[in-house]
Order: structure tokens, then sequence, then C-alpha cells
């Protein structure tokens, strides 16, 4: 669960730039939370869970730029930021929602975690 919210912001930043040929470009994300080695050395658990999370994150950031919203501010604030941050923001959003605990909305509570805790956010403007 931690590394997937961890995934959620890492995958955030990549912005789709679709070309004529339909085939979507690679795109670099600086400072992403883990490297490969840091991948490798976690349990067989934790490694899917990350990848789900990236994965999450793709359709996350995706619907976000269709809809015209910019999830750059994210990187701002999370840079230099230490994972147990992160992890401490999530769950403070969590422990807030308990309503929502059923619902398939966790990239919507990393989100929301973001707006309340970066003072570059949206929400903090």
């Amino acid at each position: 669960m931690k590394w997937a919210c961890f995934a959620l912001v890492v995958s955030a930043f990549l912005v789709s730039t679709g070309q004529a040929t339909g085939v979507e470009p690679l795109v670099m994300v600086p400072n992403g939370f883990l490297t490969g080695n840091d991948w490798r050395d976690k349990t067989t658990s934790e490694q899917t869970n990350y990848a789900m999370g990236v994965v999450d994150g793709f359709l996350f950031a995706s619907a976000h730029e269709r809809a015209g919203v910019s999830l750059g501010w994210i990187r701002e604030c999370v840079v230099g930021m230490r994972s147990d941050q992160l992890r401490f923001m999530v769950l403070k959003e969590v422990e807030a929602s308990p309503g929502q605990w059923h619902l398939n909305l966790m990239h919507s509570t990393v989100y929301r975690a973001l707006l309340d805790g970066c003072p570059n956010s949206p929400k903090a403007r």
C-alpha cells in the first residue's frame, strides 16, 4: 500500500504528449522515489503494489490531462520530501475518510492529501 501511494505521485508527473503516430513517447520523470535497485530489494508483494500504483497514477494523470488540469505543482511539492512524509500525509487523509475505504479511490485520496499538504497546491493558492 505504501509503495502504491509513492508510485501515484511519481507517475502523476508523466504528461502524455500524443503524436500523429498514436504512439506515446517515453517521458523521463526526474527524482522518482525508487531506483531499479530499490525496487529489486522489495518483497514480491511490495514490487506488485508499486507497479499497481504506477499504473493507477498513469490513469489518474491521463484523466486529469484530458480535463485540462495541470499536475505540475506536485513535482515542486515532493522535491526533497522523504517517503515517510508522503506516507503520513496520505495516512492522515485516509483516516479522515473512513466512509470511502471500500471504494477504489486511493488515487483520489492521495491527490487530496497532496492538495491539503502542499503549500503550492491549487487549493492553497
